[in-house]
C-alpha cells in the first residue's frame, strides 16, 4: 500500500538483511545450475537454456503475484546488491521471499520487519488501528500484560 505523501509503505525491511538472504539464495541456485563450459577462444561462458538467477526470481514473482505483475529483473539485481536502497517495502521483500518459499523468514525476525522510518508516527498508529493490528508494549520490566 502507498500512501498519499509519497513515502511509501508502512513497514519495511532493511535491504541489507534482504540482499544477503538473497545472495545466499543466488549462490545455491547457481550451485544447483551450472554455467556451461566456456565456449570459444576468448572463455566467454553461457548457460545455455538455463535461466540466471534473476530472471528465475523475477519469473516466480511473476507467477505468485495476485496481479501477475512480478519485479523486472533489474530490480532484482538491486535486492540482491542490498547497496542501491536502505530500506525495502514489505509487500516487496514479502514477494521476493515466498518466491523463494523463504517468507518464513519474515515471521521469525531472520529478516526483520520494522515500521518505515519516513511516516510519522501517528499515521503509522492510525494505519496499524485501521489494519487491525493490536500492539502491545513491553512493561518496563519487559513483561507483556494484556
Amino acid at each position: 500500500m502507498r500512501s498519499r505523501t509519497g513515502t511509501g509503505e508502512p513497514e519495511v525491511v532493511l535491504a541489507e538483511d534482504l540482499g544477503r538472504v538473497l545472495r545466499s539464495a543466488q549462490y545455491r541456485y547457481e550451485a544447483l545450475h551450472p554455467e556451461q563450459h566456456p565456449t570459444q577462444h576468448h572463455q566467454k561462458t553461457r548457460r545455455k537454456g538455463q535461466l540466471s538467477f534473476q530472471a528465475f526470481l523475477a519469473h516466480r514473482c511473476k507467477i505468485i503475484d495476485p496481479l501477475g505483475i512480478g519485479i523486472h529483473e533489474r530490480r532484482v539485481y538491486g535486492l540482491i546488491k542490498g547497496t542501491e536502497q536502505k530500506y525495502v517495502g514489505l509487500w516487496t521483500a514479502d514477494l521476493v521471499l515466498t518466491a523463494l518459499g523463504l517468507n518464513g523468514m519474515l515471521y521469525t525476525g531472520e529478516v526483520p520487519v520494522t515500521k518505515n522510518p519516513r511516516w510519522r508516527q501517528d499515521s503509522y498508529d492510525r494505519y496499524m488501528d485501521a489494519a487491525g493490528v493490536k500492539m502491545i508494549a513491553p512493561s518496563p520490566k519487559g513483561q507483556i500484560n494484556e
